[in-house]
């Protein structure tokens, strides 16, 4: 029963506005009176369905009720199917109607369209470009509202009325872009604008939203670059001419004055231009329209300018300051009185105060500016980079370049023992300019009274010297690396520039923490790495001296006449190439930097040269004689350091290897007489035995002699 009652109990009451009220009622009743039955058959059937199954009386009332059901459900379908029929028809009449609607607007925007487009054409002859572009513009607004529909059934009157108003909008933006080139000139020192023609194009390009990007193209195309001659060529006086509805605004030098013109100037100068854009351009714009060209033009140039007065007004603190730590109130002024000017005209928003701001802080800004230079030309300096030497003498801390930075008292006892003397020796050409770039950065941060700007300019000469020293190695790595000169002269530039920062980190009458451990940690870096890449050429130089030597096959059968020649070829060929080495690094580096690096290099063939000669068990006379020929050869090494004494103490298995070759053809006698008198230096007893054995056969005169030396030991 509940499951054929549920499509009656889901029937929604029907609205009013129909006719179908008794219909309903009859309805509501029969659902009423089919409830109360089935709650009555419910309650006498009870909890037990079995039983209620036995009354038959209760199963012939349940069977009227459901044919009741069904037939007061098949009522409700043919009810609901004619409400559905009905409502239908209503829907397609509201269709029509909106429909109609919406056509009897087409149409009267078809003919506003028309109407628009007559104005269009009528102005455009007239030569009424303003009206034109009004228009124009409520033309495509129209055009706008029209109905969007596919591509293939889109009418064709559309289509042909899109195509006329692009056609119309290409053609007046070329007319007006053509007047706006008329009324606005900028040649290279003057700018002149149409009086009369200005106040229709502008009006024009506001109706067709072009004013903007039409300023846009100026301004990066001709009023930038104008600016850009205006502050380098320092055309800072103006005149105006007016002839034919033509005001013209020319600039030139001011030739009556040879002294260079102030920040003030400037101020007047970018006043005169800017206001006279502005109003002979837009005469009738109000102050606060966010459409005037004063405004939109603030918006273009803005930051063009502060950048550029930034500078102008740095260098005005240096030259009319002397970089005193006073603001000079006539900068305050004037640059307060230019932005209250261009605030009143619009082209500075209410808010804008950043060259007042800049003037105030000028210590912060005066460390940034010469900052950004300072690194500037650091990098300029490391790509220009091209190994122009320039000597240095010897020099103290007295007389070197940082005595202007008015080193401490305690530093006296220091510079009379010349701690800090720089060795004479050749450096970059740029790296001298360098550390005088670096003087003239501490120069003014010692007259700044902010501790921050001052820590600005410390750790600018950190980094610009770091970027140098960098870029340099960066670009020249390769060469660095292979050139042994350029090697050299790396490391002299390094050392040079380590040993005048330990100056500066200990002459500073103002000690700051961070600059003083900022300076040492530079000098220790850069000094690292420049040692760093000197060794790595040493280790090359040892290789190729190496290789020579490999390529001899040790110093075996040279009694054999090819062998010796083998050998002798190869030691004139070590002579070369350390001829050669010391001819590049000799009077670039430092004297004693010299010494110490070819004594390395000679140090390692020398030590491998007496390994082999003390490798040898058995020399005969002509092998033995050989062998002295071929170490004389090498004796000439000692003629490429400063003096003769002085190769022994760079070399240390010097004397050795001289000892050695000397005893290859001194008699048995000579040599434990020599010996004894201490006239063998470099070997020791047990080495000149061992070369005894070698060279001489065993009789009583050996054992005597072996016997004398082992007793004098």
């Amino acid at each position: 029963l509940m499951k054929v009652a549920a499509p009656i109990s889901a029937v929604p009451p029907f609205p009013s506005s129909f006719d179908f009220g008794e219909y309903y009622a009859k309805l509501e009743a029969k659902r009423d009176e089919i409830k109360k039955a089935i709650q009555e058959v419910m309650g006498s059937v009870g909890t037990d369905a079995k039983s209620a199954l036995d009354h038959q009386d209760g199963l012939s009332q349940m069977a009227l009720i459901k044919t009741q059901l069904e037939e007061t459900s098949q009522t409700s379908k043919i009810i609901l199917q004619a409400v559905r029929e009905k409502q239908h028809k209503l829907s397609v009449a509201q269709q029509n109607l909106n429909r109609n609607e919406q056509l009897c607007q087409i149409v009267s925007n078809l003919a506003s369209i028309q109407t628009y487009h007559s104005t269009y054409t009528e102005s455009l002859q007239k030569g009424d470009y303003n009206e034109a572009a009004n228009a124009l513009s409520s033309e495509g607004l129209l055009l706008n509202q029209l109905p969007e529909t596919p591509a293939h059934s889109t009418p064709k009157v559309f289509h042909q009325l899109k195509c006329r108003f692009e056609e119309s909008k290409v053609e007046l933006e070329k007319i007006v872009d053509d007047l706006f080139l008329e009324v606005l000139q900028i040649s290279d020192h003057s700018i002149s604008i149409n009086t009369v023609k200005a106040e229709s194009v502008i009006r024009s390009l506001k109706a067709l939203s072009l004013l903007q990007p039409r300023l846009v193209r100026v301004v990066e195309d001709s009023l930038i670059p104008f600016l850009e001659r205006l502050f380098r060529d320092k055309l800072w006086k103006f005149s105006s001419k007016e002839s034919n509805n033509v005001i013209m605004l020319e600039f030139s030098q001011d030739s009556e004055k040879e002294k260079e013109k102030n920040i003030g100037d400037i101020y007047r100068t970018l006043t005169e231009l800017i206001s006279f854009l502005s109003t002979k351009l837009d005469p009738v714009s109000t102050q606060n329209s966010e459409e005037n060209i004063s405004h939109l033009l603030g918006i273009l140039l803005t930051d063009v300018l502060t950048e550029k007065l930034k500078g102008f007004i740095l260098d005005e603190c240096l030259a009319v300051n002397r970089l005193s730590a006073e603001i000079n109130p006539k900068i305050l002024t004037e640059t307060r009185d230019f932005e209250d000017s261009m605030k009143k005209i619009g082209f500075f928003v209410e808010s804008y105060t950043t060259l007042s701001d800049f003037v105030l802080s000028r210590d912060i800004h005066l460390a940034t500016y010469n900052r950004t230079k300072s690194l500037t030309r650091a990098r300029a300096l490391a790509v220009e980079q091209n190994f122009d030497l320039v000597g240095v003498e010897d020099t103290t801390i007295e007389d070197s370049a940082t005595s202007s930075f008015s080193l401490s008292h305690n530093l006296d006892a220091i510079a009379s023992r010349s701690f800090f003397a720089t060795p004479k020796c050749k450096i970059t050409k740029n790296t001298q300019e360098l550390f005088e770039l670096v003087s003239k950065t501490l120069e003014i941060s010692l007259v700044l009274t902010s501790r921050k700007a001052k820590e600005v300019l410390l750790s600018t000469c950190c980094d610009i010297t770091r970027i140098y020293v960098t870029a340099v190695e960066l670009k020249h790595k390769e060469s660095i690396l292979i050139v042994p000169q350029l090697t050299a002269v790396y490391l002299n530039d390094c050392m040079w520039l380590s040993n005048k920062f330990l100056v500066l980190a200990s002459g500073l009458t103002t000690p700051s923490t961070k600059g003083h451990t900022a300076f040492v940690s530079l000098a220790i870096d850069i000094r690292k790495n420049a040692e760093n890449y000197f060794n790595v050429s040493i280790q090359k130089q040892r290789a190729v001296l190496a290789e020579i030597l490999a390529q001899c096959k040790g110093l075996a059968d040279t009694h054999i006449e090819q062998r010796y020649k083998t050998v002798s070829r190869g030691f004139m060929q070590i002579f070369h190439q350390l001829k050669r080495l010391s001819e590049l690094w000799n009077g670039v580096l430092p004297e004693v930097v010299y010494c110490l690096a070819f004594g390395k290099v000679v140090s390692a063939l020398i030590d491998n040269l007496v390994r082999s000669a003390l490798e040898f068990t058995d020399i005969d006379e002509a092998e033995s004689t050989r062998l002295n020929s071929l170490f004389l050869q090498l004796k000439e090494i000692e003629n490429l350091f400063p003096t003769k004494e002085s190769t022994g103490l760079f070399v240390p298995s010097w004397n050795k290897f001289n000892t050695i070759g000397r005893l290859f053809v001194m008699p048995l006698v000579d040599i434990s007489s020599d010996f004894v008198a201490d006239k063998l230096p470099g070997c020791s007893a047990e080495e000149i035995i061992f070369l005894i054995h070698a060279l001489f056969s065993d009789s009583e005169r050996r054992r005597a002699a072996i016997k004398r030396i082992s007793e004098h030991r």
